[in-house]
């Protein structure tokens, strides 16, 4: 028989599971109450326009509110301090701007919801997306990485229909008015599939606001923004066998992508290969390395390299971030930066 005091504690821990559940939901993924709340307002849509736009206006601030908290958990708070507001008004141009923490969306309400997802997407990422050092990246980088960005936030919501109209009337007209940028795009992508494109060049554009002084954009800041793009792309287009420099050594970039790709390179010569490299490359002022590897053996392979820089007098490590790519296979990337 269950003492009554027994029973009536099950009772009480029972009835608090879903406040609980609640509670942690809140805290852990805000998101999801706006979600919620979103699909509320659509289910009474038809006592006006205002529920719409509300619940609209929810389900995309959720959307971002998501892919946001996933990113800045990769690399930094820095990519995207910011959440987002929109504000529905009755005039056709579109605007946006920062106030009290928020990118603002000042946009006209469409019937076609996916106009409604892609424009306000596309406010928020021109103004919220590494905004301390947006302004000292060369535009047409910075394009590319606003691009690629919002196409990987449809596809992450599988918001299939909005990703076919930005490559309809963004993507498409603004890469014929540009090679270039279709160049930088296509670079952006392939690290994209990798899992680099956040763990790597954001990154690396965002930790350029701790080198800066300057409070003005300066050419040769964007120019270590340019030479380091194609450093990127010469490394996403190598050919088997083909050896490309990994280091890119400019006045405010300085890094190293490391990739453990090779495992005869580590049955000929063991871990050491690699660390003469790193140590070699410190001498030679470069600041951050990025060690990284597909496959398990490879893996295990990087764990060992960075257990060589646990007592470092020189490198701390900053993330050992493991994860599996859309191909289900698992990778690394491992972040070591230079002690100040």
């Amino acid at each position: 028989m269950v003492d009554p005091l027994q029973a009536g504690l099950i009772a009480l821990l029972v009835s608090s599971i879903p406040w609980a559940f609640i509670v942690y939901t809140v805290y852990r993924t805000p998101e999801k109450i706006e979600k919620w709340v979103s699909m509320c307002y659509r289910l009474i849509s038809w006592a006006g326009l205002k529920y719409e736009k509300k619940g609209i206006a929810g389900d995309i601030q959720a959307d971002i509110k998501s892919f946001s908290r996933i990113l800045n958990t990769q690399v930094s708070s820095d990519l995207l301090p910011y959440e987002i507001k929109i504000d529905w008004i009755n005039e056709e141009t579109r605007e946006s701007f920062v106030k009290d923490k928020k990118v603002v969306v000042r946009m006209r309400h469409h019937k076609n919801q996916a106009k409604n997802f892609l424009y306000a997407t596309l406010s928020y990422v021109e103004n919220g997306l590494i905004p301390q050092t947006r302004s000292f990246i060369e535009r047409q980088v910075m394009r590319a990485i606003e691009l690629v960005f919002c196409n990987n936030v449809f596809v992450s919501n599988k918001r299939f229909d909005v990703r076919q109209l930005f490559i309809d009337e963004i993507y498409e007209p603004e890469t014929r008015r540009s090679s270039t940028l279709k160049r930088y795009i296509n670079v952006m992508d392939r690290l994209e599939n990798t899992g680099h494109f956040s763990r790597i060049a954001l990154r690396e554009f965002s930790d350029l606001g701790h080198r800066i002084n300057e409070s003005i954009p300066k050419d040769d800041v964007r120019k270590d923004t340019v030479e380091f793009t194609k450093m990127l792309e010469r490394l996403v287009q190598r050919k088997q066998h083909e050896d490309i420099s990994p280091t890119y050594n400019g006045k405010y970039i300085k890094s190293s992508i490391v990739l453990v790709a090779k495992p005869e390179t580590y049955l000929l010569h063991g871990i050491d290969a690699y660390l003469r490299f790193i140590n070699k490359s410190i001498k030679e002022g470069t600041e951050s390395f990025y060690i990284c590897a597909l496959g398990d053996q490879n893996i295990s392979i990087v764990r060992q390299i960075i257990d060589a820089y646990e007592e470092s007098k020189d490198l701390s490590i900053v993330t050992r971030d493991t994860y599996n790519l859309q191909t289900r296979q698992k990778a690394i990337c491992v972040v070591l930066q230079r002690k100040s």
